[in-house]
């Protein structure tokens, strides 16, 4: 742990979390110590693998704050601008777990996971946001304003879309109402990369977020612009989808929720359907 060379010092790291898997906490109190070294060294190769080390494992309890303020020194270093790019997912998640083993305040904490998630990669936070827990953080103002930068990045779409179809469907629907034109600019973008199934999801959000003008739009324009894929996928499915998106334009029009839930869950079983045709064809 103390050796001259970095990659040393990180397999040494990895070492110990070996030691913690099969000892648990029952380890020398000097080692302990000596590893909470690793976790402020400046090598990213060596607190890095510190940090998985002793990820999702319990230390003794009298290092728990220890361990809080490594984590969080991490993370600060890397919500800088010039390395925003470097700060992981599984960095925040540790600092998340470690903060509540420490018992840290929980306003700063929000301040803070706020701050992070912002400065992080669009496509990272896209993959972190569905399904992260911490008590006030989707109720934080700061909250919007994450998810509204995910809905504008045209590139987070080509490999997030599920995550986000799954992160909109965890916001409160006071959360989504104040999302109106991001919604709108999101729901374009996902037509634009031919994400089928979240564009559904934002006509929904739309309707239901009491702007059903703007969703019978979007359904419009998808279906002006059906001509242009049509040529390239089987004709039944897509005559299939463009009766159901016509159905839904004439909902989201009627303010028929129940209908637009219907519709959608049509909509996506032609959609799915088309994308198996695409693996077949491969």
């Amino acid at each position: 742990m103390c050796d001259e060379a970095s990659y040393v010092r990180a397999e040494a790291a990895d070492a110990y979390g070996d030691l913690l898997k099969i000892h648990g906490t029952n380890l020398p109190r000097l080692l302990h110590e000596t590893f909470l070294l690793l976790l402020h060294d400046p090598y990213r190769v060596v607190h890095s693998a510190a940090l998985r080390a002793i990820r999702w494992k319990k230390l003794p309890a009298e290092y728990n704050v220890p361990l809080f303020r490594a984590a969080y020194s991490i993370c600060q270093a890397y919500s800088d601008d010039d390395k925003a790019g470097d700060l992981t997912n599984d960095t925040l998640r540790e600092l998340i777990y470690r903060a509540e083993a420490a018992g840290a305040k929980k306003e700063p904490m929000l301040e803070f996971i706020i701050k992070c998630l912002g400065k992080m990669k669009i496509e990272d936070c896209a993959e972190l946001l569905p399904g992260l827990e911490y008590d006030g953080l989707v109720q934080h103002s700061g909250y919007p304003r994450l998810i509204g930068r995910i809905l504008k990045s045209l590139d987070v779409y080509e490999y997030h879309a599920d995550d986000i179809i799954r992160l909109l469907s965890e916001t409160p629907l006071d959360v989504i109402k104040a999302l109106k034109d991001d919604l709108i600019i999101g729901a374009d973008v996902a037509f634009k990369t031919h994400h089928g199934l979240s564009s559904l999801f934002y006509v929904e959000l739309l309707v239901l977020s009491g702007e059903p003008e703007a969703a019978e739009t979007i359904v419009r324009e998808y279906l002006a612009s059906l001509p242009d894929t049509i040529e390239r996928r089987r004709e039944r499915a897509h005559t299939k989808l463009e009766e159901t998106a016509i159905q839904l334009e004439r909902a989201c029009k009627a303010r028929d929720f129940v209908a637009v839930a219907r519709l959608g869950k049509e909509w996506r079983a032609v959609e799915k359907e088309l994308a198996q045709d695409k693996r077949n064809a491969r």
